[in-house]
């Protein structure tokens, strides 16, 4: 994991190319399960929203660390009996999607057959560093 970024001098931008970025990593997510005999994700928008949420907080505060209240936001979007999220930054999102696949316990995540819904926010901030949360249910 990266360390912890200094806190952005002017708040997130938002940005048409933060679409581009969640369509690439729920693309990665979904060619690392098909390459491990696992179904693609479904995405569910109401988890976008969660996920965009909490990666505009992260990129506000400069700060990354998991969201305490994804579970319950989780819970109102999908009903699951498991629950996960990935959080990152990276000014490139061919690193964070790598990084987060040479992580055990990230890896364990996109990974789990029991987790088969996911929501996908990012954010770019005035430097151009990506914040990226997927939160995922099952």
């Amino acid at each position: 994991m990266p360390a912890p970024a200094p806190a952005p001098t002017s708040p997130p931008r938002a940005s048409t190319d933060a679409a581009a970025v969640e369509a690439l990593i729920l693309e990665h997510h979904n060619a690392q399960r098909a390459a491990h005999g696992l179904a693609p994700f479904q995405q569910s928008s109401c988890l976008d929203g969660v996920a965009r949420s909490w990666s505009v907080r992260l990129a506000s505060t400069g700060r990354l660390h998991h969201n305490p209240s994804y579970a319950d936001q989780t819970l109102a979007c999908v009903a699951w009996r498991a629950a996960a999220e990935n959080v990152a930054y990276n000014p490139s999102p061919t690193v964070l999607t790598t990084a987060w696949m040479q992580s055990g316990p990230h890896r364990a995540n996109i990974l789990d057959p029991a987790l088969t819904v996911v929501g996908i926010g990012v954010t770019i901030d005035a430097a151009g560093t990506i914040w990226a949360t997927v939160d995922f249910a099952g």
